[in-house]
């Protein structure tokens, strides 16, 4: 009985960090294209990926606030159009960055939008395999208890 005690244990210490890795590592689809459906690459959100985005943004909007770099980030999706042509550009952000503020240089901006899960800005991605993995863990432990 205590084996099974302890496995329990151990099964639910791994479900509970990997809940608080879904917390802190977001992934975000990063690309940017001609094409609306653009679903690749999905990127762990680090702060490189984050300045890449940025200057992205600089590019298309020269008077977007940056704001400071944090460790917390939100996807985005954004559509520019520019001289007949509509530009798609999904990536990761800094959270305390509004992507959707701002004028687009020579072109106006059609759609923009912010999200907090992954590969929320775009096709479907990897929301909720954490959960449910976590969910599976303590459905095991519960069956070895009996």
């Amino acid at each position: 009985m205590t084996t099974v005690r302890g496995s329990f244990a151990v099964l639910v210490s791994l479900a509970l960090i990997l809940s608080d890795a879904r917390v802190s590592a977001l992934s975000c689809i990063q690309c940017q294209s001609i094409d609306v459906t653009c679903s690749e690459p999905v990127v762990e959100c680090t702060r490189g990926m984050a300045d890449v985005s940025r200057h992205l943004l600089l590019l298309l909007k020269p008077e977007f606030t940056q704001g400071p770099r944090l460790d917390t980030f939100r996807c985005f999706e954004l559509e520019a159009h520019k001289q007949g042509t509509s530009a798609y550009l999904k990536g990761c952000m800094y959270d305390n960055v509004d992507v959707c503020e701002g004028v687009v240089a020579g072109g106006e901006q059609r759609g923009c939008r912010q999200c907090a899960n992954d590969a929320c800005n775009g096709s479907a991605g990897l929301t909720g395999s954490v959960t449910v993995l976590g969910a599976l863990i303590l459905t095991l432990g519960a069956l070895l208890l009996q």
